[in-house]
């Protein structure tokens, strides 16, 4: 959700299996939301998976040792080939300093600044504030629990959810801040 000089745009990915494709919301990201905001705009960012895809994700510890051994030399790292996969994983470990994340790189291409919230800090996310509202119309509605009635409630509820909603929304997270 957006709200800044008129520019009002409402996103819903919806998925039964509650999991969303990085690459379906980094496609929305570049051909929707990017090219309408204004020049050196900040795009917050909570820490959803959709959000969270690494570029040159480390090894981590159910990779296998050949993968291990693969992402060392991509990464120009040099390892002894006798190297046990926790000692391997231990230089994976000491060779990573920072997550590059996909979604990020993106907004820095449309010359934008990607602006990450803190894990676990939902209050600091006006959107969070958005999802409660949306969830608590769709759930007083939704009374004999059919996924029939489900879909046909989303939209709805979600057309409740007012360009002005949102700014209040946005007031509450920036006195939070504040205080």
């Amino acid at each position: 959700m957006y709200v800044e000089n008129g520019l009002f745009e409402k996103s819903l990915f919806v998925s039964i299996n509650n999991e969303i494709k990085s690459e379906i919301f980094e496609n929305w990201l570049i051909t929707k939301l990017l090219p309408q905001l204004p020049s050196k705009s900040i795009v917050v960012l909570d820490n959803a998976p959709t959000h969270s895809r690494q570029i040159n994700k480390p090894p981590v510890q159910n990779s296998n040792k050949n993968s291990i051994k693969d992402w060392l030399k991509t990464n120009n790292i040099n390892f002894n080939n006798n190297l046990n996969k926790q000692e391997l994983l231990k230089l994976v470990k000491e060779n990573t300093l920072n997550k590059n994340f996909k979604v990020d790189e993106l907004i820095k291409s449309f010359g934008h600044i990607p602006l990450r919230l803190p894990p676990y800090n939902c209050q600091f996310n006006p959107i969070e504030y958005v999802w409660a509202q949306f969830k608590k119309d769709v759930s007083k509605h939704n009374f004999n629990d059919s996924l029939t009635q489900f879909k046909n409630l989303i939209p709805k509820s979600f057309e409740k959810v007012s360009e002005s909603f949102c700014a209040k929304c946005i007031r509450h997270v920036n006195k939070i801040e504040s205080d």
